[in-house]
């Protein structure tokens, strides 16, 4: 009885880390989201949305003190403001708002990639095992073929040169099948280097998903497809990034009003400390 328990107990781990050591195929193209450019990108378009990059109304505020210039015994209050014009003010939000975009646009298309990699990976293995497959029962029907035509040598009707064909077919199948656990080694572990783990690849047991079932899979994955192609949106973004920043360049050099500051000196003279501006022009 404790045999049989034991026993029992023994498939039953060896059938859990089996399961856990399979591969799904959803699994493997989800992980794609994992990749560091995908995670870096990720992070830049956090940053982008946490942080406020509005230009504010009034650029630089000062408050200093100055001598005056005929007698230094004198201190003059000062009070500085640098204001932005409302055009580079808008054309800073609508520049920071192409940014966000971009750099969306940017996270889909290292999505894209890394779930592109991971897809022809996935096809190239299904596609290589299929094929095994088919080589392999063609295996059987060889040897069953070379047997036979073995068999009948000591026949009147028998040919041997379909002797030396079938074996000549059977060796190149031979090596055809070589040829594709070879292949199929390669794609496997560059699987695996994605995976970061040794572990033999299992898709399923006894069973290979299709190209359909593979593409219901993407479909699954993004729920929102996008019309346009990320990278030509990344383009079209980039561009008009540049446009934006030539336009901060024209309104920032075309505002005349460098600095508007106001001054105040004491005058003995004047009892109601009268206080006078001073406009500053670039």
């Amino acid at each position: 009885m404790k045999t049989i328990f034991l026993s029992c107990l023994l498939l039953f781990v060896g059938f859990t880390c089996y399961s856990q050591d399979q591969l799904t195929v959803a699994s493997f193209l989800l992980d794609a989201n994992q990749e560091e450019f995908v995670s870096f990108q990720r992070q830049k378009l956090y940053y982008f949305n946490s942080l406020p990059f509005d230009l504010p109304i009034i650029e630089n505020l000062e408050l200093r003190t100055e001598t005056n210039e005929f007698d230094w015994r004198k201190q003059e209050y000062v009070l500085r403001v640098s204001p932005n014009s409302l055009k580079n003010i808008k054309t800073q939000k609508q520049y920071q708002e192409s940014v966000k975009y971009l750099t969306e646009m940017e996270l889909q298309t290292a999505f894209s990639g890394a779930l592109k990699e991971r897809y022809d990976l996935m096809v190239d293995l299904i596609y290589l095992k299929k094929i095994l497959e088919v080589k392999n029962k063609q295996k059987v029907l060889f040897n069953d073929q070379v047997t036979l035509l073995q068999r009948s040598v000591d026949l009147i009707d028998f040919d041997v040169l379909e002797l030396i064909s079938v074996t000549h077919d059977a060796q190149e199948n031979s090596r055809e099948i070589l040829s594709l656990k070879s292949s199929i080694r390669t794609v496997e572990r560059t699987i695996q280097k994605m995976l970061k783990s040794d572990r033999p690849i299992v898709l399923a047991p006894n069973i290979l998903p299709g190209i359909e079932d593979l593409k219901a899979i993407i479909v699954g994955i993004d729920e929102e497809v996008q019309m346009m192609h990320p990278e030509l949106e990344v383009r079209s973004a980039q561009l008009y990034n540049v446009m934006l920043e030539h336009e901060m360049e024209l309104s920032a050099s075309s505002f005349s009003i460098g600095y508007v500051q106001a001054k105040y000196g004491y005058n003995e003279n004047d009892p109601f400390k009268k206080k006078f501006f001073r406009w500053n022009w670039l």
